[in-house]
């Protein structure tokens, strides 16, 4: 089994994707180079941020087309201000035509593509975490945000954006960062450096997090994850 990722950005999502990668299928090894993917590795590039991810998804398929051992093609993108399903419409679009285009299934018919949409964002995934948000904050910040929206009892996807922000993303970005250095004064976090949330612990969370019906763009590759079984060795 080979896995070829497309993700958004250039900073975050490569070391989190690795790293939880290591966690969920630890039998895969990762390629520098599409071309290497021969038999139980991925592949993984950032599409560098929108738009350029649209004009990486045409390049990635005649990567695709030239590797007929990719079984596997996950964007992995943020819906940002749209809803999940019209983002997900957006990239299933621009793939159908990209695949016309290519002619990909000529020298590959038989991968399988999946749109992985981070709704609205990475960090929105990372506030699913219910012990790192305390239930009584002490930080000015952190109680603002709780009062507005509660992470540790409503779904973070469903979180809009608190007065005073540009975007939902950077709200979410805003409210992660108070909550973990409110629950470690040590606990940074910024796109370079994610820090915890790259943690096998983490991802058990956010996976019993999914399990309790919240976080469902989440669950959408979790779920896909967990179809792909480790090689049999022989005895």
């Amino acid at each position: 089994m080979n896995l070829y990722f497309l993700v958004e950005g250039d900073r975050t999502e490569p070391k989190l994707y690795r790293s939880w990668l290591r966690h969920a299928l630890p039998h895969l090894d990762e390629v520098q180079l599409a071309s290497d993917l021969t038999a139980n590795r991925y592949f993984l590039i950032s599409g560098g941020g929108y738009p350029s991810y649209m004009q990486r998804i045409h390049d990635s398929l005649l990567e695709i087309k030239d590797n007929p051992a990719v079984d596997h093609f996950f964007i992995c993108i943020d819906s940002e201000e749209r809803t999940c399903e019209e983002k997900r419409a957006e990239i299933e679009d621009e793939l159908a035509r990209a695949e016309h285009a290519t002619q990909v299934r000529d020298g590959n018919p038989h991968f399988q593509a999946h749109v992985i949409v981070q709704h609205c964002c990475i960090e929105t995934w990372f506030l699913g975490h219910r012990a790192m948000m305390t239930r009584n904050p002490t930080s000015g910040d952190l109680l603002r945000f709780q009062r507005f929206f509660d992470v540790r009892t409503d779904d973070p996807e469903q979180m809009g954006m608190l007065d005073g922000y540009v975007t939902r993303a950077s709200f979410h970005l805003a409210y992660l960062k108070a909550m973990l250095l409110e629950r470690n004064p040590h606990l940074h976090y910024t796109k370079l450096r994610p820090g915890v949330v790259l943690e096998s612990h983490y991802l058990e969370a956010l996976r019993e997090r999914c399990h309790d019906g919240d976080l469902a763009s989440l669950q959408i590759l979790l779920e896909k994850w967990g179809t792909f079984s480790a090689p049999q060795t022989s005895p």
